[in-house]
């Protein structure tokens, strides 16, 4: 009843799908399942054979931190690779069957662990590498863009995609499926 009267909709955290069942959806108990993936890849095979029936699921499966991976199940069979390789694979997927990923925390920064206040910055090079590897876009445009970042070294309307300020490729995008902002006060919307 609270979450009605603030025109919210209700959603539930279920850790490797424990608890999870079909009619939570059906009945509208929650609006979309939300699984945080820790046993991979048997419960992420489980949540997106799954993923069809529901029409639209978030998943989380945290990249770590290093490309060690030590004490991170969910990247047990990630040994030697960098977390920002496994947030493309995993977002490239969810993209592909229609989930959405929750690893970017406010446009600019990536989760690691569960531990959200734990992030990192994105570079340049990865925001590039996101764009062409997950959503098949090579390059930024940045003709008639319109930035007001917080670096105090930004220009307002002045875009350089050669100064290594990761707000450029959010501010400057135009692209309708790639998370935007058209400035520092919009919200970013960043994991689908």
């Amino acid at each position: 009843p609270l979450l009605q009267k603030s025109g919210l909709l209700q959603t539930c955290n279920f850790v490797d799908g424990a608890g999870w069942r079909d009619r939570f959806l059906a009945n509208k108990t929650v609006q979309f399942p939300y699984w945080e993936l820790w046993n991979v890849p048997y419960v992420e095979n489980i949540f997106f054979k799954k993923l069809p029936s529901w029409g639209t699921g978030v998943f989380a499966s945290y990249p770590g931190q290093d490309v060690r991976h030590i004490g991170e199940p969910q990247n047990k069979d990630f040994k030697g690779v960098f977390p920002m390789d496994i947030i493309v694979k995993r977002w490239k997927k969810g993209r592909q069957h229609g989930a959405r990923y929750v690893v970017i925390s406010d446009g600019l920064s990536h989760i690691q662990t569960a531990y959200f206040p734990g992030i990192v910055g994105i570079s340049w090079q990865d925001i590039r590498k996101i764009r062409r590897a997950v959503f098949g876009q090579p390059e930024v445009t940045i003709e008639g863009c319109s930035c007001n970042c917080a670096d105090p070294s930004w220009q307002q309307g002045k875009c350089d995609r050669d100064n290594g300020n990761c707000c450029i490729p959010v501010c400057c995008t135009r692209s309708s499926s790639f998370p935007s902002s058209s400035s520092s006060s919009s919200s970013s919307s960043s994991s689908s």
